[in-house]
């Protein structure tokens, strides 16, 4: 390791270091790393043979001052013999603060740039995919042009440490970097950096400790929760104990996509190293750029862009209605006869068409609803509306909801054994969802699917990658009889406690691991199969996201559809979603945008990610 350097910059009294690591010769913070982007080049040529070295030229001044700029080039040398080799440079920028955190690089509500990086005219470096890429091979012995000729420190750059209404005075006693990392690859390689894949991972700031907490329960992360501190850009996750990467933050500029002639953002990776994107409406007919004056909007199918999640009327709800498929409706009734005398009881038993209270010792209460409500919540779910011991299916009920004091709302599980046999029958595969019905339709009504004769069948691009579901319960009588809800009353499903509910560390954890296979939504599951290759978001992948403000790059300014149920509540069903801390009723129309998943190693033909110029994949 080089040695460490300071240059000091004055500004109104202030005194900033620049420091750095330097790895070879000498640079503003300037370290290299020397790899190939694929790792069976090393073992094919011997070190002397295949080998590239990289050079930077600067000299430091005693006091670098506002508007100087200083002189700096970054070059990289073919010293094999007999290999052409394609280069590409990826350069950093970071400030630091005398704590250590991370200070953003343009200044709080304006957009100057702190620090500006020189590039050279005409170099012959072309920006893609997060890196600078060197446009012709380099022959053995030959050189690059520079990609840089210097650092300005910008000329109205205010570093007065009293100057506390602007912000600026983060930057007093503050550090630059700027970490310039070197690839190399033999030349008829090159193509290995168009993978998809590849170049949303080479954009990865690192694991870090993020914050997936909501901006409407803490205020103070509106300001700081897509900085590069909490995750501004690629990050990485897990999902079945593999690595997987996706785009957090606002205003992304870089994870723009053209597939099967529609505008596609990605979203993540996959644990099999696919690329899950999200619709994002059609291209601007003159540019054939996305985003590009056009309001993206969601599909449209016989004429309507709005749909409801399931075509439900609102009183004839079941909690069944949360599944993109569904099976047996359980219906929600309720009654006004709250003064009458019931037994409440932990447990019923079944026999033909007449149901029994169990009235042991400890397993039952009685009294009217009025006296008896908070403690039935506890663990008493069970009640015959006839107010006796036993009853016919058409008076046994199951409570769910505790919250009202003038009405007992309860499902009538009529014809099922208990609540876990209703259960089952409701939440089993067997009818389409409209939201599912209206995504497969439009898949095929775009012949995506490559049904007529002589066309492409796109579906070939994508993989069976999983669209969760998730419909374990959190909380609330509905996940089990024994189940205390007298805190939440109410019955949540699972992605309520993850990203909604605080857990030891004070965090949320999103989680993109679909354990029961009766959610996991595939082609290839027969217990939860989809009709083609194409679903939609998760409320786990939109916290990832940041999806907690406006702000945020999948806020899409209405209700969009997700494949996440939240809450169960009087004679409502409610799923998440594209706004996250807005709750929809499945009935409710909303505006529909899929994911589909590219398969691992898909490229791309040209394209740097920008709505201007988004990954094409041919």
């Amino acid at each position: 390791m080089g040695k460490k350097f300071g240059i000091s910059i004055k500004k109104k009294g202030a005194l900033i270091a620049i420091v750095g690591l330097v790895a070879v010769g000498a640079g503003i913070g300037i370290t290299y790393a020397f790899s190939s982007s694929r790792a069976v080049i090393g073992n094919e040529f011997r070190p002397s043979v295949y080998r590239t070295t990289a050079a930077d030229v600067f000299t430091a001044p005693a006091n670098w001052q506002p508007c100087e700029t200083v002189p700096k080039t970054i070059t990289v040398t073919n010293e094999s013999t007999s290999i052409p080799v394609a280069a590409r440079i990826k350069l950093e920028e970071d400030w630091l603060d005398q704590s250590g955190r991370h200070q953003p690089l343009v200044k709080y509500g304006t957009d100057m740039t702190v620090a500006i990086v020189n590039f050279t005219e005409n170099s012959g470096w072309t920006f893609k995919d997060g890196y600078y890429e060197y446009d012709t091979d380099l022959a053995p012995g030959e050189t690059t042009t520079s990609l840089i000729t210097g650092v300005t420190l910008n000329c109205d750059a205010n570093f007065d440490s009293s100057s506390n209404s602007d912000s600026s005075s983060i930057w007093y006693y503050a550090t630059y970097h700027l970490k310039a990392t070197v690839q190399t690859i033999q030349a008829d390689a090159r193509h290995e950096w168009s993978n998809l894949y590849n170049a949303i991972a080479a954009k990865v700031n690192g694991p870090m400790d993020i914050d997936f907490t909501r901006y409407a329960e803490e205020p103070r992360y509106y300001s700081t929760q897509f900085t590069g501190t909490n995750g501004w850009g690629v990050n990485k996750y897990t999902e079945n104990g593999k690595d997987v990467y996706y785009f957090r933050g606002d205003k992304i500029p870089d994870n723009y996509v053209i597939w099967a002639n529609y505008c596609w953002k990605i979203v993540r990776t996959t644990a099999t190293g696919g690329v899950k994107m999200i619709y994002d409406g059609v291209q601007a007919p003159a540019s054939g750029q996305c985003n590009a004056g056009i309001n993206a909007d969601g599909i449209t199918v016989d004429g309507q862009t709005w749909h409801p999640f399931n075509n439900k009327v609102i009183n004839e709800v079941s909690p069944a209605d949360v599944g993109y498929m569904y099976g047996d409706r359980v219906y929600y009734k309720y009654t006004y006869d709250v003064d009458s005398t019931y037994i409440f009881s932990n447990n019923v038993s079944r026999s033909g068409d007449t149901y029994t209270l169990d009235t042991s010792a400890g397993q039952s209460i009685t009294g009217t609803w009025s006296d008896k409500r908070a403690e039935a919540a506890t663990r008493y779910h069970y009640f015959c509306s006839n107010g006796a011991a036993s009853c016919s299916s058409d008076e046994i009920g199951y409570l769910y909801n505790f919250r009202s004091t003038s009405t007992i709302y309860y499902l009538a599980i009529g014809g099922y054994d208990d609540i876990e046999a209703a259960k089952t029958a409701m939440f089993a595969n067997e009818h389409d969802s409209n939201a599912k019905t209206v995504i497969e339709s439009w898949f095929e009504n775009e012949n995506l699917d490559g049904h007529i004769e002589g066309t492409r069948n796109y579906e070939n691009d994508l993989e069976d990658a999983v669209f969760c579901n998730d419909r374990s319960l959190y909380s609330g009588s509905l996940k089990g009889k024994d189940e205390d809800a007298s805190e939440m009353s109410l019955s949540y499903f699972g992605s309520h406690g993850r990203n909604n509910i605080r857990n030891a560390d004070n965090n949320y954890e999103p989680s993109l691991d679909c354990s029961n296979p009766r959610d996991a939504f595939q082609v290839s599951n027969e217990n939860a199969k989809l009709k083609h290759k194409i679903g939609l978001i998760t409320d786990d992948e939109l916290i990832l996201a940041g999806m907690n403000s406006s702000s945020a790059y999948l806020y899409f300014g209405y209700a969009s559809a997700t494949m996440t149920p939240h809450y169960f509540h009087d004679a409502s069903n409610y799923c998440w979603d594209s706004n996250h801390g807005n709750t929809c009723l499945t009935v409710d129309r909303k505006k529909i945008r899929p994911m589909v998943s590219l398969k691992a190693g898909t490229r791309f033909t040209s394209g740097s990610g920008t709505s201007t110029d988004p990954y094409i994949i041919p």
